[in-house]
């Protein structure tokens, strides 16, 4: 993740240098302005230029901007590792299978309770599996209600 941080905040690094050459002094003005502060240097385009001969501090910018693109990377992959952990859902009381695979809203919640759907059909020995095929007979109808709807 950090070799190809480097690579991807190169740009945006290049980008930023761009803008600081140009709007650098405007920035700063601007800044200094909201706090009340007062400054001694000379500001302009050619102290801008000045400032960015130092490559250590550039060297330095790249360097956090890879970081910050790094760590964001990794704190993605864990968040999809640990919220895709299989979750077991009650079959009868609270956020039942068929509940959660109905939610809409939360797709996430869809997405755990289809793997807690196949792991459980799956499984042929389970209870849970037992009880949830339990509730209801597949092809089992009442006739009067079937002839009345008919009809």
């Amino acid at each position: 993740m950090v070799k190809s941080s480097f690579f991807k905040t190169f740009t945006p690094t290049l980008h930023f240098v761009g803008f600081y050459i140009f709007f650098g002094s405007s920035f700063s003005y601007f800044l200094r302005s909201i706090f009340f502060l007062e400054s001694t240097d000379k500001t302009g385009f050619f102290n801008n230029l000045k400032i960015l001969y130092n490559l250590k501090l550039l060297f330095y910018a790249w360097m956090l901007g890879t970081l910050v693109a790094s760590y964001s990377r990794m704190i993605t992959k864990l968040v999809d590792i640990f919220s895709t952990q299989s979750i077991e859902f009650p079959v009868v009381k609270g956020l039942t299978i068929t509940k959660a695979l109905e939610m809409k809203k939360f797709q996430i919640t869809q997405h755990l309770a289809a793997q807690d759907l196949f792991s459980l059909s799956d499984s042929a020995k389970s209870k849970r599996r037992k009880e949830f095929y339990a509730l209801s007979v597949p092809g089992k109808r009442n006739l009067k209600t079937f002839f009345v709807v008919v009809v």
